[in-house]
């Protein structure tokens, strides 16, 4: 097993990581004050020691890669009369739009032509022509402006 990260604290309760120094200057010790959770670096690993991002997961005879963030922007241009947006989101977190159908429309036709950038159910939209945190001014944004710039962030 690899240990990636070992996180410590120290007497002034900021956390080093891997043997570090705390902020006031002092090394990280083995029982200090009850607060360190210091590890030998020749102890042996426990299950919840051990970090590792990059963890894999077996499932039926398949390994799949532990998921990560992934930003990306989408560039959209409506005409008039043109096809709509073509995607339904949610409102309720009310600082991000959350997508919850891909239908026909500028969204699919954007997927088919950038396909590593490609909008899914459960994307967020983050950002809209620079409106961030306000689901419904980025909402606005959609409906009345013609270039389009979104943010999206899939977890």
């Amino acid at each position: 097993k690899a240990c990636l990260f070992v996180l410590q604290t120290c007497s002034c309760n900021s956390l080093a990581a891997m043997g570090g120094k705390c902020c006031a200057g002092e090394g990280v010790k083995d029982g200090q004050d009850g607060q360190t959770a210091a590890l030998s670096a020749t102890a042996p690993l426990t299950e919840e020691e051990v970090v590792n991002p990059v963890a894999t997961v077996a499932t039926e005879g398949k390994e799949k890669k532990s998921k990560r963030k992934k930003e990306f922007r989408v560039h959209l241009k409506k005409t008039e009369g043109g096809p709509r947006l073509g995607v339904d989101v949610d409102l309720s977190d009310g600082d991000h739009l959350l997508v919850d159908k891909v239908n026909d429309g500028l969204v699919m036709q954007w997927n088919k032509a950038n396909p590593d950038k490609e909008v899914r159910p459960n994307d967020k939209v983050m950002e809209v022509n620079g409106i961030k945190g306000d689901a419904a001014q980025m909402t606005e944004t959609c409906k009345n402006q013609y270039d389009l710039e979104l943010l999206i962030l899939r977890e």
